[in-house]
């Protein structure tokens, strides 16, 4: 159960659901995090901006697994569950994750 309020896409404020439905219509998943950082709407474009150029225009190959590994470390399983889908969609193997997870 979250700790905070997550926003509904249907109760949320006409520019997060029109942000949020742009989001879905790309094939994008609203995951609670965007939902708990939309409670402030000037901070979710913000930081999707942020994140998306971290994604996309980062020099560092998405397949380093850098996320899994502080994940792991951290103990934070919303995180590593977040992200094995992302390694796995840019060409990490079962193989790689499993290694990171035993680590």
């Amino acid at each position: 159960m979250a700790r905070v309020k997550l926003v509904e896409k249907d109760q949320a404020p006409p520019e997060v659901e029109d942000l949020f439905q742009r989001m879905e219509d790309n094939g994008a998943k609203i995951i609670n995090l965007y939902r708990a950082i939309a409670l402030t709407p000037p901070m979710i474009s913000s930081f999707l901006k942020l994140g998306n150029s971290l994604l996309n225009k980062a020099e560092l190959s998405p397949k380093l697994g850098d996320i899994l590994r502080i994940a792991k470390l951290c103990g934070s399983e919303y995180e590593w569950t977040q992200h094995v889908p992302i390694a796995r969609e840019v060409g990490v193997s079962r193989q790689q994750v499993d290694d990171v997870h035993r680590c």
